[in-house]
């Protein structure tokens, strides 16, 4: 969603943006629909027949007007399918265009006796009871990978920022930061370390370098500056998972 806003604000100069969350029932199954529509630029039909193509746009070549979009669609359509869901377009150009985000939700029934309620009360794990992770980093698909891997261990907050990380801290309890070394514009990991480690917010909270520089001298460098760990780029569900169950749980 996050990707979709920034495109339809980035090609919307007049006019404006909606963001709509639908629901249409089918029987026991409903779809969700994420709908992002701007009255924008528009996108024509010869590019929407490769816009989500990564091959076809590199040997065709999108018109310098989307420039930066295509790519970043690609990546968004395969993470949707991969959750199960799918990614559609309608636009006009000059008009506008209306990406929709769909998720099938299925209902499960269950049957329960009175009996078995009487001796064995119900106890469910929500999301409340799951420790909580903050994530520092300035790339959209990164976050997705981050959620899907953490389901079931543990929420997760999102900051593309210093500032944005340590307004988070302020309103509520961390227990673990995965902080990017690269941030873009922003300050660097490094420079967001430094002011976490003197707030009281923080006190106690390892704080992992999440990072592509894997080298020994890196890792040195990371434990110096006073990271408690890190987590490498690009993520593997497996050691990833392992990582961030050691420093919330102790456990491997």
């Amino acid at each position: 969603m996050d990707n979709l806003l920034s495109n339809a604000i980035k090609f919307t100069h007049e006019g404006g943006i909606d963001v709509i969350v639908k629901t249409e029932k089918k029987g026991l199954s409903s779809v969700i629909n994420l709908i992002v529509r701007d009255s924008g630029i528009g996108i024509s039909q010869d590019f929407m027949d490769v816009i989500f193509d990564e091959f076809r746009q590199v040997s065709e070549g999108l018109d310098r007007a989307f420039e930066g979009v295509g790519l970043g669609l690609t990546i968004i359509k395969k993470f949707t399918e991969k959750l199960g869901g799918s990614l559609s377009l309608n636009s006009m150009v000059g008009l506008g265009s209306t990406f929709t985000i769909s998720f099938p939700v299925v209902a499960r029934r269950t049957a329960v006796s009175s009996d078995d309620i009487g001796e064995h009360p119900l106890i469910v794990q929500t999301d409340t009871q799951l420790r909580r992770i903050l994530l520092v980093d300035d790339d959209v698909p990164t976050h997705t990978l981050v959620k899907i891997f953490s389901k079931n261990i543990a929420n997760v907050d999102f900051a593309f920022n210093g500032e944005e990380a340590i307004r988070i801290g302020l309103r509520r309890k961390i227990d673990l930061v995965l902080l990017d070394i690269n941030l873009g514009s922003s300050p660097s990991g490094i420079s967001v370390l430094k002011r976490m480690k003197q707030m009281k917010e923080f006190e106690g909270v390892p704080i992992l370098a999440f990072t592509a520089y894997t080298a020994t001298s890196d890792k040195n460098k990371f434990f110096q500056e006073g990271f408690d760990g890190f987590i490498s780029k690009p993520l593997i569900k497996s050691d990833f998972q392992r990582s961030i169950k050691k420093f919330l749980t102790g456990s491997e």
